[in-house]
């Protein structure tokens, strides 16, 4: 019995699908542990950290030192070293596969603030969300909460807030009452307040991620 060749169904040519990032390689075998190039991103022997670090991004200096500082992040992950500067120069839709562990919350978490602060006008905190970060577990969002907190410190205009299960809903709707910029928060939680929560509105969002 004679078998053929699977054929591969290929996307249509006018397709808008996002573009899609490569997922960081892990683990190296010793005969190329070398400086490697992996679409545009120089990357050390191991394959997992660049060569170069955040300063390369030319970041406020601010947000520069608080990553360094409060993450230890003198290098950027492969991941990071992909997407950051993507993000800093697109506005496009983006797609990235990468495993755990591999710094995927800074990778665009960094970017976000940055084109937060080069806003011109500045951002306002009556603006309302203009990013919203969506993660599918309560511990998940309060640890990207706590990123993005850190992240803005120095940039007390630009305000963080997280909507998750386990507290009252009528404190959440008092914090989107006086404005919050950068909504973290899970997906049931969201559809909450969009149902029950007349003061919450997107007109102004710029960003959605949604982190699995």
């Amino acid at each position: 019995k004679k078998y053929g060749k699977r054929s591969r169904k290929l996307p249509p040519r006018n397709s808008t699908a996002a573009t899609v990032l490569p997922t960081p390689v892990m683990k190296v075998s010793a005969k190329k542990k070398k400086t490697m190039l992996e679409d545009g991103v120089k990357l050390e022997g191991d394959g997992f950290f660049c060569r170069g670090g955040f300063e390369a991004l030319n970041l406020h200096p601010r947000l520069s030192t608080c990553v360094r500082t409060h993450f230890n992040a003198s290098r950027m992950t492969s991941v990071q070293g992909s997407l950051c500067p993507f993000l800093l120069k697109s506005t496009k839709d983006v797609l990235v596969r990468s495993p755990t562990g591999s710094g995927k919350t800074l990778a665009y978490c960094v970017p976000l603030v940055q084109r937060l602060y080069d806003r011109d006008p500045p951002v306002m905190r009556q603006d309302g969300p203009k990013v919203v970060i969506l993660l599918p577990t309560r511990e998940l969002a309060l640890q990207t909460y706590e990123v993005a907190s850190v992240l803005l410190r120095n940039f007390v205009w630009i305000i963080p807030g997280c909507l998750t299960g386990g507290e009252k809903p009528k404190s959440e709707k008092a914090r989107l009452r006086k404005g919050v910029n950068v909504l973290i928060s899970t997906p049931a939680r969201l559809a909450f307040h969009i149902e029950n929560t007349k003061v919450l509105s997107f007109r102004n969002l710029e960003t959605l991620v949604m982190d699995e």
